[in-house]
């Protein structure tokens, strides 16, 4: 394993019910054979573990963890999918003056990043340790993941192109006209 290997993050509150239940699948606390751990390590050797527990809402220890993962404290539990350099870049600035971002390239379990909010989208089973592999080998094949994994800068974002399927101007004139036709 090395220092710039993927983290697989474990985002819980104090105060949730529903992280109480993911933690005792998770392999923190049970050293079953299928806990999270247990099974997506042995799908990807190279991936770090890491849990992070708050108090709940948009508050952590910013001296143990980096306050870039404040940004993600819409709900809880969250799973979330670090590029290992930038969570590496995050951990060597820890404290409340933390310039580092972790949203460009991280991956959020059953979400995605719209207008700037993140936003629920399901479609991965959090409940079950195998539906947390399958969104792994999911978010680990992402583009933005894999440019941000690789240390290369994003993107640059695509201007807003007209759609061609957009409805034209109310003041434009239609030259279609439709005509009835007799029945054969």
């Amino acid at each position: 394993m090395s220092k710039s290997d993927p983290v697989l993050v474990f985002y819980k509150s104090t105060s949730c019910g529903y992280c109480v239940s993911l933690a005792r699948i998770w392999g923190d606390e049970s050293n079953g054979p299928n806990t999270v751990k247990k099974l997506v390590g042995a799908a990807f050797p190279n991936l770090r573990f890491q849990t992070v527990t708050t108090p709940g809402g948009p508050s952590l220890n910013e001296k143990e963890y980096p306050s870039g993962l404040i940004a993600f404290a819409k709900w809880f539990p969250m799973i979330l999918l670090v590029p290992g350099p930038r969570w590496n870049e995050a951990m060597a600035h820890l404290g409340p003056n933390n310039p580092i971002s972790l949203i460009e390239g991280t991956q959020v379990m059953n979400a995605v990043w719209k207008n700037g909010k993140l936003e629920y989208v399901g479609g991965f089973d959090s409940t079950k340790a195998e539906g947390i592999l399958a969104w792994v080998r999911h978010a680990i094949n992402q583009p933005d993941f894999k440019r941000a994994q690789a240390g290369l800068d994003p993107l640059p974002a695509l201007p807003q192109m007209p759609s061609l399927l957009s409805p034209p101007p109310t003041d434009s004139i239609c030259s279609l006209r439709v005509v009835s036709r007799p029945a054969k």
